[in-house]
């Protein structure tokens, strides 16, 4: 079997579950091949079955163009509304060569007009979706709004000028979906997206897998962790943009800042990711880590005493998975799919923006250290075999 994934970007939550997924397949023996407007950063083998394309100089300009007239002039907000994209004439993909289409990404790489192309070609597609975008006239995530169910009329997140070019481009995806032969399956990292994608799309076939991670964060045991100071309560957040307003850091470090002042002298607060953050609690030591890739990450995580994940919209973050799956407790906020995850380790879960509600979770202080986590637990559903396994058998036409 041959399996074409296609990804805009190798960064970001989706380009690593696109690699992640990749690299996964072809370990288990799959022929599979990703292709992305990205190149690879690392000098793995597995760059020899990723393949990189590129736009030329004046579709470069107009993709660049369009995302920042969308991001100044279309939305009203922080939160990303991308209505209008470019795409990638198919063609490029080589698609007679494969068995299998898998889609990472419906945003400038493959639009509306590329799907349609590639769905023509009568080959078995899957779309995974790695935000709401496919199922909304252009939003990323659409916070508490459910539009999506009336075709995204008014939507509140763009100028109510641009409002029309949301309901029309849910209307093209629609349009598209019901009158093609070949519909897609789409594949939806969490049950709570899986929902969602079938209130927008009743008639299209879903199945929830799992993102999963790679083998080395599976392969150090818990009892292999080794605090750098056990006198010292250590929390940790991740993005790849520290201030990216989706996982909301503020609601964090507002937590914190209203600890008693005994127990802020004994918290490390590690930041891993990249970005200027203002106004950080006193009195705490801060370290930041800055950009790391998946194995330089371990050695951060693997030594926290809890991650926290306080996003006000996230699907299925890979943070979550590569925590539990060092063996370190996770709080999260109650939205996306994070409390399903959560509650199947029977970790703490807050209202997302409610920052007293997480300050009294970390005000237990050492008693942080009691929360476990199922490591068992954790390989079953993030481990690459689980999800090479599990995709096999959808892609042959399996779906029980």
């Amino acid at each position: 079997m041959k399996v074409l994934q296609l990804s805009t970007s190798l960064l970001g939550g989706a380009g690593i579950a696109s690699q992640r997924a990749h690299i996964s397949l072809r370990s288990e023996g799959i022929d599979s091949r990703l292709i992305s407007l990205s190149r690879p950063e690392s000098n793995s083998s597995s760059e020899n079955f990723i393949q990189n394309i590129t736009r030329n100089r004046p579709q470069e300009l107009r993709s660049k163009a369009l995302t920042v007239f969308q991001q100044l002039i279309v939305q009203k907000g922080p939160h990303l509304q991308t209505p209008m994209s470019l795409g990638i004439n198919p063609k490029k993909f080589g698609i007679n060569d494969f068995d299998v289409i898998h889609i990472h990404a419906m945003y400038n790489f493959v639009n509306t007009n590329t799907l349609e192309q590639i769905l023509n070609y009568g080959k078995p597609t899957f779309i995974t979706l790695h935000d709401q975008r496919f199922t909304s006239g252009g939003c990323h995530g659409s916070l508490e709004c459910k539009n999506y169910k009336i075709s995204c009329q008014k939507c509140p997140q763009v100028r109510s000028i641009f409002q029309p070019l949301v309901t029309n481009a849910l209307r093209d995806t629609k349009q598209l979906l019901e009158s093609t032969l070949n519909k897609p399956t789409i594949i939806a990292p969490s049950d709570w997206l899986g929902k969602i994608a079938h209130e927008a799309f009743p008639d299209i076939l879903i199945k929830t897998v799992y993102n999963c991670v790679e083998d080395f964060f599976l392969e150090i045991s818990q009892d292999g962790k080794k605090f750098l100071n056990r006198e010292q309560i250590s929390i940790g957040f991740m993005a790849l943009n520290l201030n990216n307003p989706y996982k909301d850091m503020r609601t964090l470090i507002n937590a914190i800042s209203i600890l008693d002042e005994t127990l802020k002298k004994k918290i490390k607060l590690v930041l891993i990711g990249e970005g200027q953050v203002n106004n950080l609690p006193s009195g705490v030591e801060i370290y930041r880590t800055g950009k790391l890739d998946g194995s330089e990450r371990i050695k951060f995580i693997r030594d926290l005493d809890v991650m926290v994940i306080p996003s006000v919209q996230d699907n299925l973050p890979n943070v979550m998975c590569e925590a539990l799956a060092l063996g370190v407790p996770v709080i999260g906020s109650n939205v996306g799919g994070i409390p399903e995850i959560l509650r199947k380790f029977s970790l703490p879960i807050f209202a997302a923006g409610n920052y007293r509600e997480l300050s009294s979770i970390l005000n237990l202080g050492y008693e942080l250290r009691s929360f476990k986590v199922d490591q068992e637990l954790a390989r079953n559903l993030f481990s690459s075999n689980s999800y090479a396994k599990k995709m096999a058998k959808i892609y042959s036409g399996d779906f029980s």
